[in-house]
């Protein structure tokens, strides 16, 4: 939708963000909202804020979630991440917005050969487990549970799980 807004309003400085890149891409969305909705860069610029404030939370508990994994988990090492954090923060409010793009997009670049290197190492395993399933399926036994329970077990572990749930989740009846 943004996209088509540009378009159809054709902001005036549009005509020069064509050839060179745009800067401030936040400023051009807020100029061509603004022909159509006067006052729209009130909530678009409320709307920037709440995603760049959900997107640290969100980037820095699955930052904190792969740290664990890869150097452990203790106080420490959880303060040593999130002084990193801090201190990213703080260095981001203090570059340009392309400094800031143009790292976002070497750290998600950096993911992306990690991901490629891990599915080459993986692809033996991945290539054994499709044989297997291709096998399973030629000979009909994908629908077979190898650990069937009786069905009053399983509606007993079924209750039992539910009951673990926050939030009160059961099936039992509700007493008036």
């Amino acid at each position: 939708m943004t996209a088509l807004v540009i378009i159809f309003a054709w902001p005036a400085d549009y005509e020069e963000a064509i050839g060179v890149g745009h800067d401030n891409p936040v400023g051009l969305t807020a100029a061509s909202f603004e022909t159509f909705l006067p006052g729209f860069s009130v909530v678009l610029a409320i709307c920037v804020a709440l995603f760049a404030f959900s997107t640290l939370i969100t980037w820095s508990y699955y930052g904190i979630q792969a740290w664990r994994y890869l150097v452990g988990m203790s106080k420490t090492k959880d303060t040593i991440f999130r002084s990193i954090i801090c201190v990213m923060i703080v260095i981001g409010c203090m570059v340009s917005f392309g400094n800031i793009i143009d790292f976002a997009d070497s750290a998600l670049f950096l993911c992306i050969f990690i991901n490629v290197v891990g599915c080459v190492i993986l692809a033996p395993k991945v290539k054994e487990e499709m044989k297997q399933y291709l096998a399973d399926r030629a000979a009909g036994r994908l629908f077979e549970d190898p650990n069937e329970l009786p069905s009053d077990t399983r509606e007993m572990a079924i209750l039992e799980f539910l009951q673990d749930k926050p939030y009160g989740t059961s099936f039992e009846k509700r007493r008036d």
